[in-house]
């Protein structure tokens, strides 16, 4: 699961709720419960030069739950995330969204599951804590559940599949973190060159990946460094003066998306289009995660409010003229909205 008790990289989703308690019903069922959708309009300028670009921004949030994250969106509009009914990830679940049906996924026996992504083929991958703590990756499709754990490993959490069934997340051998990739029933390990802790968030459809590594920290909670794999190189990604940066999304074009932790210790989302930083925040937010971009140039995150860390609201980005479906952006440390 994402950030919804701790804000760390994407399959910190499921690590980040080891201290929560949670309880799960044994099978996926359709929730009774509402999704509440915000609608938003903003008006951006990119630049003197140029014409104003408008954006909606959409808040994906279920109704009487105490945190909704969305995690990732395909090309099909599918989204799919976490909620919680209580603080800090108590009964949290996972979600997918799917035209306007809303299905929990929980992991049967887990006491927290996070749906992380899901393909066109509504495949859907995530993590989930078994009773004794432990972190596991699962598979869901056509409602069943599947483990996925990387061999002798001591937690595994499954951060993105992509059309072709490639599948990217993390493991832990008890010394550090390790990327890896899972594709025709094989695991290989992922990591960044030189790295003493390092995972996989995102595969595009062409293969590429972008994650998160450390030179210092081996469980990656400080001196974070984002990267880009284009399938032969390696090449870091760090937002403009940042002390932290975290790569999460990828589509197949390319473009990326993540966020950043600036001077002050405020964490903001940023897009990586054409070699180009920009700084997305949601509006009035005290902190925003952006987390995954689809080949529409739809973007996914979570913000928190002014009032409390633990205040975790999903939404939806969209350009209002789809076009190619890149977004104008404004200069490093400027935001879009």
């Amino acid at each position: 699961m994402k950030n919804q008790c701790r804000h760390n990289p994407s399959t910190d989703r499921v690590r980040s709720t080891g201290n929560c308690v949670a309880q799960r019903t044994a099978r996926p069922w359709k929730s009774v419960l509402t999704l509440s959708l915000m609608f938003g309009m903003f008006v951006v300028s990119t630049g003197p030069q140029s014409h104003a670009q408008e954006y909606s921004v959409r808040n994906v949030d279920v109704t009487g739950a105490a945190t909704t994250g969305a995690f990732s969106n395909n090309n099909e509009g599918q989204i799919v995330g976490m909620y919680s009914l209580g603080p800090c990830c108590l009964g949290a679940k996972g979600f997918l969204l799917t035209q306007g049906t809303f299905t929990t996924i929980a992991y049967p026996g887990a006491t927290i599951t996070g749906a992380d992504a899901s393909n066109k083929h509504q495949e859907v991958v995530g993590g989930y804590l078994d009773r004794t703590g432990t972190l596991h990756g699962f598979t869901f499709k056509n409602g069943v559940y599947k483990p996925l754990n990387y061999p002798h490993s001591e937690s595994t959490a499954a951060g993105d599949i992509n059309d072709s069934g490639t599948i990217v997340g993390e493991y832990s051998d008890g010394a550090r973190y390790h990327g890896f990739t899972f594709q025709g029933n094989t695991f290989k390990t992922a990591d960044f060159p030189g790295s003493v802790g390092s995972t996989v968030y995102s595969v595009n459809n062409s293969g590429q990946m972008v994650g998160v590594y450390s030179l210092t920290d081996p469980f990656l909670n400080s001196s974070l460094h984002g990267y880009l794999f284009d399938g032969t190189n390696y090449t870091t990604i760090d937002y403009p003066g940042a002390a932290d940066t975290t790569a999460s999304g990828i589509n197949s074009s390319g473009q990326i998306v993540g966020y950043y932790t600036d001077s002050s210790s405020v964490t903001h989302g940023f897009t990586l289009i054409n070699g180009q930083y920009a700084t997305l925040d949601y509006p009035g937010a005290a902190g925003t995660y952006l987390y995954q971009i689809n080949d529409h140039g739809q973007m996914v995150g979570e913000y928190w409010s002014q009032e409390s860390t633990l205040d975790l609201r999903g939404f939806l980005v969209t350009p209002v003229s789809q076009g190619s479906g890149v977004f104008r952006r404004v200069a490093p440390g400027r935001k879009i909205f």
